[in-house]
């Protein structure tokens, strides 16, 4: 299917572009993008985040990166660096206290002159994804996630936009999510897009009280979602009340609770996802979308 390809941007210095996608709020898609993304920084990868939820940005929050001065120039926008390396580009900028933000215009829209004429980065111009990943100056990143909002319509929108390697698909094991998560996916192939596979969050927790696991949600089956989409499932992680407390305090899970059965489940997927996207070797400088291993 053409999607217009020849009009997609393909992010500056950046070997794989991969899309977090979820059929609906509520799956932990934004906590699981931060810790993947840091497991795969572990791993000697070089990593970017796009936080493209352009009316809930969280991933600086996440990161503990909130205030950071973002620096806006004429033609281009630096990412805020985090922990481990993460590169971090916040699509809303105007979620940023202005005085945050080193930019040659405003964010209301009332731009000034700039050397007697009008800055190539305006307001107006950044409300459009790919204006602003155009924009953005990623520094040699093996993978940049894109951290998308729920819904199929920003799956389609970043479609249109940005060169992507590929989705991934992140649900719950909710039968809702599951049948919401099954039209994801299926509009995904419709647009021509390569899914890595599908991430079941939130599966089981353990209790440490009465040593069992335990449903966390009503449980549907997502190894049956993966057989009738042919999409492979590849991670069912549990639920960690810790992985909420790490967001909030803006550190990471990955690394705060290392040993634990989560964190030990991220780190393999992130091996796993390195596999799917031939990205097992790290890259000192790589541009341009990767491309999935052949099936």
């Amino acid at each position: 299917m053409d999607n217009g390809s020849s009009q997609k941007v393909r992010l500056n210095s950046v070997r794989a572009a991969i899309a977090v996608a979820s059929a609906k709020g509520g799956t932990g898609k934004s906590a699981l993008t931060v810790n993947l993304a840091a497991q795969l920084a572990l791993l000697g990868r070089k990593v970017g985040i796009i936080d493209a939820d352009a009316d809930s940005p969280s991933i600086l929050d996440f990161l503990g990166l909130f205030p950071r001065t973002v620096v806006v120039s004429d033609d281009s926008i630096e990412p805020v660096i985090g922990p481990l390396g993460l590169e971090i580009a916040e699509w809303n900028l105007a979620a940023f206290n202005s005085e945050c933000i080193t930019a040659p215009f405003p964010l209301d829209g009332d731009f000034e002159l700039n050397g007697g004429r009008e800055p190539e980065l305006t307001s107006s111009t950044l409300s459009k994804l790919d204006d602003f990943a155009r924009a953005v100056r990623f520094h040699s990143r093996d993978v940049v996630f894109l951290d998308l909002a729920p819904g199929i319509s920003a799956m389609r929108q970043a479609a249109q936009s940005i060169e992507l390697a590929g989705v991934i698909a992140v649900t719950h094991c909710s039968p809702s999510a599951l049948r919401a998560t099954a039209n994801l996916l299926k509009a995904a192939k419709e647009m021509g897009l390569q899914v890595a596979g599908i991430i079941e969050n939130m599966n089981v927790y353990y209790c440490d009280g009465c040593r069992s696991v335990r449903a966390l949600l009503p449980r549907g089956d997502a190894a049956e979602l993966s057989r009738n989409s042919g999409v492979p499932l590849l991670a069912r992680l549990p639920f960690d009340p810790r992985m909420a407390d790490t967001v909030e305090r803006g550190v990471l899970f990955c690394k705060e609770f290392a040993d634990s059965p989560l964190a030990k489940q991220i780190a393999a997927l992130a091996q796993k996802l390195l596999e799917a996207i031939n990205l097992q070797r790290p890259t000192s400088f790589a541009s341009g979308g990767g491309v999935f291993a052949p099936s």
